[in-house]
C-alpha cells in the first residue's frame, strides 16, 4: 500500500514527539488517512512477502543466507544464488548494497548508544555532539 506524504509526515510527526509509538498507534493513523487497497493488491502483496521469506529462509550449514536480492536493470529484483552465479557484476552490486546497509547499521547503533550513554550519566552533551568540554 502507498502511503501518502501527507499521511507519512503525520506518522514521522508522532513518532518523533513519543518515547515510544507501537505498531497498533500506526496502523491507527493509516486506517485513519487512507484507502485500503483492493483485494488483488493484498493478495499479491501477501505472495510476494511470502515469497521473499521462504527465500530468506534459505540457509547454508553456517546459516548464512544462500540467496540475496538484487535490483535488475529493469528496477525488479531477482534473488541471486550466491554460490551458483557467475556474474562478478551482480556480485559487485550486491556487495555494494550490503556495504550501505552495514554503514545503516552502524550509524543507528552509534546513534542508540550516545544516547544509552547520556542517559546512564557517562558523558555529556558536548562529547556527544564532538565538542569541547
Amino acid at each position: 500500500m502507498k502511503v501518502p506524504k501527507e499521511v507519512r509526515d503525520l506518522i514521522h510527526k508522532a513518532i518523533a514527539e513519543s518515547e515510544a509509538i507501537d505498531r497498533e498507534a500506526v496502523k491507527a493513523l493509516i486506517k485513519q488517512y487512507t484507502v485500503g487497497p483492493d483485494i488483488n493488491t493484498l493478495i499479491e502483496t501477501d505472495l510476494n512477502r511470502t515469497a521473499q521469506r521462504l527465500i530468506a529462509g534459505c540457509r547454508d550449514k553456517e546459516g548464512v543466507r544462500e540467496a540475496l536480492a538484487h535490483k535488475t536493470p529493469d528496477g525488479d529484483f531477482e534473488y541471486v544464488v550466491i554460490e551458483n552465479t557467475t556474474n562478478t557484476n551482480t556480485l559487485r552490486q550486491i556487495d555494494q548494497t550490503l556495504q550501505k546497509k552495514m554503514r545503516g547499521l552502524e550509524r543507528s547503533r552509534h546513534k542508540v548508544d550516545r544516547r544509552h550513554r547520556l542517559l546512564e550519566g557517562q558523558t555529556n552533551v558536548w562529547n556527544i555532539i564532538g565538542g569541547n568540554e
